[in-house]
């Protein structure tokens, strides 16, 4: 459960930006931590990959699509919500006018 636990960890770090993550070393860090290659550490990835019989190479590449997909859907959210927000204005003017 440790070994998921950090993984699921890193995953929801590197979904933010590093602007939004305090602090922003753990960003740096949980980065540098997925792209290692260290097998030597027992709580690096590549042995928390061997624990549950994964692909270490290929888990890390689903993991910065995951992670590069996630932080794209979240930039696109906030220029639609800006962009709703100008569109509830307009709506709300033209019904002063209106009336």
């Amino acid at each position: 459960m440790l070994f998921m636990a950090i993984l699921l960890d890193a995953i929801e770090t590197l979904k933010h930006s590093p602007k939004e993550t305090k602090p922003k070393l753990v960003w740096g860090a949980t980065e540098r931590w997925l792209l290692s290659p260290r097998e030597d550490y027992v709580f690096a990835f590549v042995p928390i990959c061997e624990h549950f019989h994964w692909d270490a190479k290929w888990l890390r590449k689903k993991i910065v699509a995951l992670v590069t997909k996630a932080r794209n859907e979240r930039r696109h959210i906030k220029r639609h919500r800006i962009s709703v927000r100008g569109q509830y204005r307009r709506l709300d003017q033209q019904k002063s006018l209106r009336r």
